[in-house]
């Protein structure tokens, strides 16, 4: 009788391994998601909001951290209590470096403040730049407290900017940036290279000599555009 093939046998055995593997990974994951239904029922009796951290497809999160569980406390409502979750189910156990893990997300944990507010008139205007058909993408302000007791507000958007920029650039030949930052001189190059038209609307005296230079005529002072707008209302 002759032998069978190795190469056959071997793909079989690790056919038998993948569907096995993928068995094994199922049963984890219907067990996680048990384990998170239990636990953020158990915490809801005792008055906590809970917010988990999943893939896109709904499995676990790779960090140490699955769930964190927040309330406030009744008798001081400026109190909070935080406490943080690592899912665990069936025979899963617990091992010294997840503790360690957990102590250490514990202390890296990073907390601010912040106001959320929106005047009247500003909403009013964001709906009129809309009726414009203008895209509006908003960026919170960030409120800091320094060691002096001073608060200062913060919103950079450095990022954003050049991300919806670089984004929808087949988009436009002409763009008309509010920004005198010289930061933003690689993209203003790039786009001239581009044979796209830019245009910097800015601070004549907090704009940034290269900014200037690299614009020649196509850089407006901000004050001057508004001396415009008025004389044009008094004409209208």
């Amino acid at each position: 009788m002759a032998d069978k093939n190795p190469i056959m046998i071997e793909a079989g055995i690790k056919a038998a391994k993948t569907r096995k593997g993928r068995h094994a990974q199922k049963k984890a994951h219907a067990t996680y998601v048990n384990s998170k239904i239990f636990t953020k029922w158990n915490l809801s009796k005792k008055r906590f909001k809970s917010i988990t951290f999943e893939s896109k497809k709904g499995f676990e999160y790779k960090g140490i951290v699955d769930l964190v569980a927040i309330r406030r406390n009744n008798r001081n409502p400026d109190k909070l209590e935080i406490i943080l979750f690592q899912m665990k189910g069936g025979n899963a156990k617990i091992t010294e470096a997840e503790i360690k893990r957990l102590k250490k997300a514990v202390n890296s944990l990073k907390i601010s403040w912040n106001i959320a507010t929106k005047k009247g008139k500003t909403v009013q205007f964001y709906k009129k730049l809309s009726s414009f058909g203008y895209e509006l993408i908003l960026k919170p302000v960030k409120f800091y407290k320094q060691d002096n007791g001073r608060v200062i507000r913060k919103a950079n958007c450095d990022v954003d900017l050049t991300f919806y920029a670089m984004r929808d650039k087949d988009l436009f030949n002409r763009a008309i940036f509010l920004t005198g930052d010289g930061d933003f001189e690689v993209l203003f190059k790039y786009f001239i290279l581009q044979k796209k038209e830019v245009v910097v609307i800015a601070n004549g005296k907090r704009t940034a000599r290269e900014i200037r230079i690299l614009m020649g005529p196509n850089f407006t002072p901000i004050k001057s555009l508004q001396s415009v707008i008025r004389y044009r209302n008094k004409k209208g």
